[in-house]
C-alpha cells in the first residue's frame, strides 16, 4: 500500500461548484491514468473564501493554491507535480 503524498481540496462552495464539476472528473481520470490514485487523495471542500477566483483547488504538500482553474492550466499543474 502506497502512503498518500498529496491531498487536493477542490472548492465546492456556490462559486465554484458549477465549475469545477469537470476539474473533478479530469483529476479522477488523471490519477487513475497515472496510477497516482494511491499517492493522491482529493475530495472536495466547504468553501475556501476565493469566490471570486473560483473555480478554486488546493494542493498540499507543499501547499499550494490554484486559482481560475480551467481543465488545460489544471492539466499542466498535475503533470508538472506529479509526473
Amino acid at each position: 500500500m502506497n502512503i498518500v503524498k498529496s491531498h487536493i481540496l477542490i472548492c465546492n462552495g456556490s462559486s465554484c461548484k458549477k465549475k469545477s464539476k469537470k476539474l473533478k472528473k479530469f483529476i479522477d481520470k488523471f490519477t487513475k491514468k497515472k496510477q497516482l490514485k494511491d499517492c493522491i487523495f482529493f475530495k472536495e471542500s466547504k468553501c475556501l473564501k476565493q469566490c471570486k477566483k473560483a473555480p478554486v483547488l488546493l494542493i498540499s504538500e507543499p501547499k499550494e493554491w490554484l486559482l481560475e482553474q480551467n481543465k488545460k492550466k489544471l492539466k499542466k499543474k498535475l503533470k508538472k507535480k506529479f509526473c
